[in-house]
């Protein structure tokens, strides 16, 4: 999966774990402590509106996962995928 996110720091995080949080106007969806390893990152903005922080990309990879948690993974991947808009 891929996301963007700002850095303060202009590092990326080093988390082993994530929460999907997302909300539309019908529905939430959140789903916790998914397992990580991250595959790559990158800037792809040297500086947002403020000129504090960069903007950067990172793609992770799932690790183990409950049934619960990839039953939400699945359906917020194609609730939320640019490949369903």
């Amino acid at each position: 999966m891929a996301f963007q996110y700002a850095s303060k720091n202009g590092s990326s995080p080093e988390a082993s774990k994530i929460d999907i949080v997302s909300a539309d106007y019908t529905e939430a969806v959140l789903i916790r402590h998914l397992e990580i390893q991250k595959v790559f990152d990158t800037v792809i903005s040297e500086e947002n509106a403020g000129g504090s922080s960069k903007v950067r990309k990172q793609v992770v990879r799932f690790g183990n996962l409950s049934r619960g948690q990839m039953s939400r993974l699945e359906y917020f991947i194609r609730g939320y995928s640019s490949c369903c808009v």
